[in-house]
């Protein structure tokens, strides 16, 4: 522009500067729109919102345990590929995709069953799934409908002995018995199995659910300033080391609010280091302070241990 430089560069570096942080409008209005659409959803329609949202991340799993529908556990006929709302239970069935080892081949078979399995048996002959499949589904509960006489581990110890059956028997050209004998053996469900089980197979566990968990959130909104008491569920303890070589942890703990840091200093690591147990049900007290970096959550002390 003849006669006036400094203006149009002054506008131009203004419009550079605006650009970081400039938004369209009609894409602003797009934007609003849709959080307007999931909030309203979310609010009215929490367990079809959790059910969709849980097809499109396996992460997000952190409100279900806070989530009043009931979680529906996998099951080999009632379970497809992806969750979904049973309107009749009014709870999310959750579906083959969250189970580790399963992979979409053989849920894209379980799909398109012609008819119901009636026992591990029939699934095996049917789908000749490969033993690190079946172990998963068993540790989840797929087959726990179909044979109530058996807990958990204890078909997940015969279950690859008679896949292995299976499979020879369909490999033979004349004899078409299957040489298989089920145990006779009924034993009681161990809950602690089934946990550590669910959150390895799964990533989390629908056996915990039934417990009433403590809520940091809660505590953490309170603004406690003393210990307070809560109850959940430790997933991981990291060691580490600090510069005077003294020893503190850092844990992953789960409770009906979600997964969350927290801290044991080295004060009270050694005491409480034979009482920290993974996948256990446990009360302990935390201190929740606030700095400069955000919030911390200290364990101070284990109440008990179920």
């Amino acid at each position: 522009f003849r006669g006036c430089r400094d203006e149009p560069e002054r506008w131009w570096e203004f419009f550079e500067d605006a650009a970081e942080y400039s938004f369209n409008k009609a894409h602003a209005i797009g934007y609003a729109v849709l959080a307007y659409w999931e909030a309203y959803i979310k609010y009215h329609y929490p367990a079809e919102y959790f059910t969709e949202l849980l097809n499109y991340s396996k992460e997000e799993l952190r409100p279900l345990y806070a989530l009043k529908a009931p979680l529906l556990s996998v099951d080999i006929n009632h379970s497809t590929w992806d969750n979904w709302f049973d309107k009749q239970k009014k709870g999310i069935r959750l579906g083959f995709s969250l189970c580790k080892h399963v992979g979409s081949d053989l849920g894209k078979l379980l799909d398109n069953k012609s008819e119901k399995i009636s026992s591990l048996e029939h699934f095996c002959i049917e789908f000749n799934p490969n033993t690190r499949a079946l172990d998963s589904l068993v540790a989840v509960g797929a087959f726990d409908l179909l044979h109530p006489e058996y807990s958990r581990q204890r078909i997940r110890d015969f279950a690859p002995e008679l896949l292995k059956q299976v499979r020879a028997m369909k490999s033979r050209k004349k004899d078409k018995t299957l040489h298989f004998t089920y145990p006779e053996t009924i034993e009681k469900e161990d809950e602690e199995s089934n946990i550590m089980a669910e959150f390895e197979h799964l990533g989390f566990s629908l056996t915990l659910k039934k417990y009433p968990l403590g809520s940091l959130n809660r505590i953490i909104r309170k603004g406690e300033k003393f210990p307070t008491k809560n109850r959940g569920v430790l997933l991981e303890i990291e060691e580490k080391t600090t510069q005077r070589k003294t020893k503190y942890a850092q844990l992953k703990w789960l409770d009906n609010s979600g997964f969350h840091q927290m801290m044991v200093f080295s004060k009270e690591y050694e005491d409480l280091k034979p009482a920290l147990q993974i996948h256990k049900l446990c009360d302990i007290k935390v201190q929740v302070s606030r700095n400069d970096w955000g919030t911390q959550i200290a364990l101070k002390e284990v109440l008990s241990v179920y």
